[in-house]
């Protein structure tokens, strides 16, 4: 699971990979005192949003698809919701660089390497319990493709839009290619 306080999207700059939904973030920390430490944190909550099956929610899956997903052609779109609980951190702490690890559990037939793109989430969303290959019905507070809280508040756009529902500035950008870290 992964690790910061801000609410991380990963969101696909081009076609893509199906991420595992375990995540490590390290976070270098620098207190007023000049003495630097590393903190690895769990997410606090993690789902996906999944264009395939708009209504579903996948809270509860140990693998989040981010990218292209679904058959072939169809372009539909995964992305993966994160949140990190930075409580342990002291307040007077200095963040000096943070890091995020996924596991690439699946790749497309074509093994096309692809650029994903990290933002921060401006709108609470639910996680949610649902699993399978496609999620479940989500049930009411809980994510998915057409609502951030189901039963009581959708995204702007479906999917998520930029600037209202997440920022449309990058907060990290990677090439990805093959399975693993």
């Amino acid at each position: 699971r992964p690790i910061l306080r801000q609410t991380l999207n990963a969101i696909p700059a081009s076609s893509g990979q199906f991420f595992c939904g375990l995540l490590v973030a390290t976070l270098w920390l620098t207190p007023h005192s000049t003495l630097a430490a590393s903190v690895t944190l769990p997410a606090s909550a993690d789902t996906a949003l999944f264009e395939v099956s708009p209504d579903a929610n996948l809270g509860g899956s140990t693998h989040i698809p981010i990218g292209a997903v679904g058959n072939a052609g169809q372009g539909k779109r995964g992305r993966g919701l994160f949140k990190f609980d930075t409580s342990p951190i002291p307040a007077n702490a200095t963040v000096t660089s943070a890091s995020l690890t996924l596991t690439v559990v699946k790749t497309p037939p074509s093994g096309a390497s692809s650029t994903f793109a990290v933002h921060r989430v401006l709108q609470a969303w639910g996680e949610g319990t649902k699993d399978g290959n496609q999620g479940q019905t989500a049930s009411a507070n809980e994510a998915s493709w057409n609502q951030r809280l189901t039963s009581a508040s959708s995204w702007s756009a479906p999917g998520g839009a930029a600037s209202s529902d997440y920022s449309s500035a990058t907060s990290a950008s990677k090439l990805v290619s093959g399975l693993g870290n």
